[in-house]
Order: structure tokens, then C-alpha cells, then sequence
């Protein structure tokens, strides 16, 4: 799996880190898979990253990862909870963040930032006001 996938140590953050290239839908699974395994022991509100910043994509690549990543959501139900970021400056990352929002593709809320850094530190301010 080249896809990695950790918690972040006594948080509620889920990070998947994305290569320069996707090899296969399988990697999208198991990511998919790693990550639900953070998420049952989780409770309240999850922040997922998807740092896409070293991610090269084409438009076909971009809609199969994405309609792979929202196909197989293992734990549906969680996704009320999720608070969910993008990073990455590639035009096909940020077309998957808005697109995202559209039934087909979730109709998710996705925010883009442009560093893990700025996603972190949006995280940590809305951990604060909670």
C-alpha cells in the first residue's frame, strides 16, 4: 500500500498521505480499510486529511480515485461526524474537492488547503472552540 494512512497520537485526525502516483484501486481500498480501523476508535468528531500534495493525476485517474474513494466508504455512518481536507495545490485535487460535494461523488464537504500544516492548524482551532 502506498497510500499511508495514520492517526495522529491522542487526536481526532486521521491523515491519509498520498504518493506521486496511485498504482491501483486496491491501494484506494486498503487506505479505505486502514482508515476505518482509526475510526472505530474514534468518538465525536473526526478530522480526515487527504494530503494530496505530491499526488500527479490526470481527469480520468482523479474521477476513478474519487468515485473508488466514495464507492467503498467502509463506515458510512461516521461521515456526519467527519470534517474532511484536501491539500494540494494540483488543479485535479482541487476539481476533487469541489467535486466532491456533488451526489455522485458523496455530496461531501470538502475544505482545500494548500499545506498539511494549514489543514492542521484549522483542526486544532476548531478543537479549541469545541
Amino acid at each position: 500500500m502506498t497510500i499511508k494512512v495514520t492517526r495522529v497520537p491522542d487526536e481526532q485526525i486521521i491523515i491519509y498521505d498520498y504518493p506521486e502516483h496511485i498504482q491501483s484501486e486496491q491501494e484506494v481500498h486498503e487506505a479505505l480499510a486502514e482508515s476505518a480501523r482509526h475510526e472505530m476508535e474514534l468518538e465525536g468528531n473526526i478530522y480526515v486529511v487527504h494530503d494530496a500534495s505530491r499526488l500527479q493525476l490526470d481527469f480520468s485517474q482523479m474521477l476513478t480515485t474519487l468515485a473508488a474513494l466514495v464507492r467503498d466508504i467502509p463506515n458510512p455512518e461516521d461521515l456526519p461526524r467527519m470534517r474532511i481536507y484536501a491539500v494540494g495545490s494540483h488543479e485535479m485535487v482541487r476539481m476533487a474537492a469541489q467535486a466532491s460535494a456533488q451526489d455522485q461523488y458523496g455530496n461531501l464537504n470538502v475544505s482545500m488547503v494548500d499545506s498539511l500544516d494549514a489543514a492542521l492548524d484549522d483542526i486544532h482551532g476548531r478543537m479549541a472552540e469545541a
